[in-house]
């Protein structure tokens, strides 16, 4: 599941989506990103853990820092001690089977690929310390035509999140048949699904994370005979990319207020995602 916002449905809504996630042979839950804000976030990963009884692995995504920093964010997130929730920021392989294992990390839009000049102004822009203090008042007045200072910081998580996950990828690729990588934003021009089409050169700055797409196709190459795929969001659009015969990305649909799933099926020869309206 990814782009849940929980905060942003009903109360019974995500009581009702705990309840149909218990109810399925699930034997854990792979969250994408997005859960709530910086505020509340925390609120509904506990609540998780108490409602649905399985191990929850976790990546964070843009709305998460929401009316917060990305520090502080990092730091809540880092001390929180409950049972059976990983947030995966990179290091870790976490084994769902002999032949399968999980590693992951929320990766951020890095203003790379396409215009960043002509692209439109993020919310995250303005909800966001870090990235509020790239931007003047004098400037925006003026349109917003200066962007460099924050296309510089973006691209900097860009890479600090490519690099983080570095280490564990390969680790993962030299040991498992099979590798599942979770994330929150489309890390290709060809995932960036929204409307059944891919994003144009205005939306892929804010869609897209150039740096761990290029880690990804760098370890894959190196291993021809491992299987990965990859699971993000952060468009709410559908869709299934083939960058490689041996890398694929499904990037899951979302709505506000109705948290969905899909289940994940691993064996030892595949893994296969069920049809995006399963759950």
């Amino acid at each position: 599941a990814t782009d849940v916002h929980y905060d942003a449905a009903e109360p019974e809504d995500f009581d009702e989506f705990c309840t149909q996630v218990r109810r399925t042979p699930a034997r854990a839950l792979l969250l994408g990103g997005d859960i709530a804000t910086g505020g509340t976030t925390e609120e509904y990963l506990r609540e998780m853990e108490r409602l649905i009884h399985l191990p929850v692995y976790f990546v964070l995504g843009n709305h998460d820092y929401y009316g917060s920093s990305i520090a502080a964010v990092h730091e809540s997130i880092g001390a929180l001690e409950i049972e059976n929730v990983w947030w995966l920021r990179g290091p870790g392989v976490f084994p769902l089977s002999a032949s399968t294992a999980l590693v992951g990390h929320g990766g951020w839009a890095d203003a790379t690929l396409g215009d960043f000049a002509r692209a439109p102004l993020m919310t995250d822009f303005f909800s966001i310390e870090e990235l509020f203090q790239c931007i003047g008042v004098e400037d925006l007045l003026d349109g917003f035509k200066e962007r460099e200072r924050l296309q510089a910081r973006l691209q900097e998580l860009g890479r600090e999140a490519g690099e983080a996950l570095r280490p564990s990828l390969a680790e993962a690729a030299a040991s498992f048949q099979h590798v599942i990588v979770l994330t929150h934003v489309p890390p290709f021009r060809d995932a960036c699904w929204h409307d059944g089409k891919v994003g144009n050169d205005d939306w892929l700055p804010g869609f897209t994370c150039k740096a761990i797409g290029d880690l990804l196709l760098e370890t894959v190459r190196g291993f021809p005979k491992r299987k990965v795929t990859v699971l993000c969001g952060h468009t709410h659009g559908d869709g299934t990319a083939e960058l490689l015969p041996n890398l694929t990305v499904y990037t899951q649909g979302a709505e506000y207020g109705e948290p969905k799933y899909r289940l994940v099926t691993v064996s030892r020869e595949e893994v296969v995602i069920s049809p995006a309206d399963a759950g």
